[in-house]
């Protein structure tokens, strides 16, 4: 089905010396609807959607028996006691899915592209992952009290218990936290490391790149950061959330706390202390230039490269910089009210900022979305669109050209592709992201009644 063009595109066309400014429609949005299933039967914590938005697994209760479903369709025979609503993944190409089923005797098995590995007492909440290439799976099981990692199907020494798992980019490395009593140590493909008292959950992590391999873990009583098996100074904490890799994988960087006092520490070397820093810095895509949120006294700004912004009351959202470091954008609260500021200018003033602002992927535009009273709209290199009752994220397309995002009107829910819109639908299917999958073709999936949809957007 198609929707109308509503306005129209004025094209100068120089003939013979002479402008002519001849009327052009605007392109089309047309939208293509694929059943993704029904809800008969759904739990609907179970629901999956895929990376690139155009499939969906989920399970269906039936008879006292459970049953994965993809794209409406059952991926094995058998049914079973239980599967795991958050044991169910996707690869990142989207094209494999596993998951964590119950068999008789209250027993757990991992499926692979629908075929059962070996059974284990219970699988680990929220281990399941495949590596950055589709390539390799581990999952962390418990059998009689202890602990292992089942990579590829094999499995490991068993620990008391297993923490962080990571892949490198490529798959071809790999590395994980173990304890045995009170010691923690790092085991990679390599071996195993030196020992811990403690691993701060989220490392070991590998740099985009996979080129490094960076561990955040305590000694007698300090925490040190640990990168490539080089240890840096030992602080009294460091913040949970706190450490990241530039894009390119060249720089780490992370927030160490030393009597009360936060200090970002980046490529070893130490920042200036204040009261408090917010999240991780932030690098830019090339490396080169990296933000920092902190707070002095009741102020908040944004440094970027050690250089310190306007003070705000508070800043609502990690700043956002352009692919080379050349833009910074950021929402903020001054006076109560909530503001952006992208390029050092401030933004009107709205009651809200919903969703913070981003750049697109050549840097070349920034969108956000407000609210303003009972009105949410998307304001796109700040200029204000329509307002709707309730408005989701963003998304540019990767050349930039075009921005997309759901809408919710009393009529039902829509998608929005440049400003037009598409058929009503119930809503979206929890989980799901909107997905370019080049320019001007958009996925996302929703449900319509008791059908669930695979809706495939494109500007014709």
């Amino acid at each position: 089905m198609s929707i109308r063009p509503h306005r129209l595109f004025l094209v100068t066309i120089a003939i013979l010396g002479l402008a002519i400014q001849v009327a052009r429609a605007a392109p089309t949005l047309k939208v293509d609807e694929t059943p993704a299933g029904s809800v008969d039967g759904l739990l609907i914590d179970s629901l999956t959607p895929s990376p690139d938005g155009q499939h969906l697994a989920y399970v269906v209760k039936k008879s006292g028996k459970v049953q994965l479903m993809l794209d409406g369709k059952p991926t094995a025979d058998a049914a079973f006691e239980g599967i795991a609503a958050n044991g169910i993944v996707f690869s990142p190409r989207s094209d494999r899915v596993a998951y964590m089923a119950g068999t008789d005797g209250g027993k757990w098995t991992l499926f692979v592209d629908g075929k059962p590995g070996k059974t284990y007492d219970t699988f680990v909440k929220n281990s399941l992952v495949f590596s950055p290439d589709g390539k390799r799976l581990a999952a962390v099981a418990d059998r009689g009290g202890k602990r292992l990692l089942i990579l590829d199907g094999q499995e490991g020494p068993a620990f008391d218990d297993v923490g962080t798992f990571a892949f490198s980019a490529d798959g071809k490395r790999w590395a994980y936290a173990v304890r045995t009593d009170t010691t923690w140590k790092l085991v990679t493909d390599a071996g195993e490391g030196k020992t811990f008292d403690a691993i701060l959950d989220g490392t070991p992590a590998f740099s985009p790149d996979g080129k490094h391999l960076a561990l955040i873990a305590s000694r007698e009583g300090k925490w040190l950061a640990i990168v490539d098996d080089q240890e840096g100074k030992p602080h009294e904490k460091f913040l949970a959330d706190g450490f990241t890799f530039s894009p390119d994988g060249a720089r780490f960087a992370c927030v160490a706390i030393d009597g009360g006092q936060s200090i970002a520490v980046i490529d070893g070397a130490e920042g200036k202390p204040y009261d408090a820093i917010q999240g991780p810095p932030v690098f830019s895509a090339d490396g080169k230039h990296v933000a920092i949120v902190a707070r002095h006294g009741k102020d908040w700004s944004v440094l970027l490269d050690d250089r310190a912004g306007a003070n705000f009351e508070k800043i609502t959202a990690p700043p956002a910089l352009s692919s080379d470091g050349a833009r910074l954008t950021f929402p903020a609260v001054r006076g109560g009210q909530a503001i952006v500021v992208t390029d050092g200018k401030e933004s009107p003033a709205y009651d809200e900022i919903l969703e913070p602002p981003r750049f697109s992927p050549d840097g070349k535009r920034c969108g956000f979305v407000a609210r303003r009273s009972d009105q949410q709209f998307a304001v796109i290199d700040g200029m204000e669109g329509t307002g709707y009752a309730a408005l989701g994220r963003l998304v540019f397309s990767p050349d930039g050209k075009h921005v997309a995002f759901g809408a919710q009107e009393p009529d039902g829910t829509h998608l929005v592709l440049d400003g037009q819109e598409s058929p009503s639908f119930g809503g979206f299917i929890h989980g799901s992201r909107l997905v370019f999958e080049n320019s001007t073709t958009l996925h996302a999936l929703l449900f319509r009644a008791d059908q669930l949809l695979h809706a495939r957007s494109t500007l014709e």
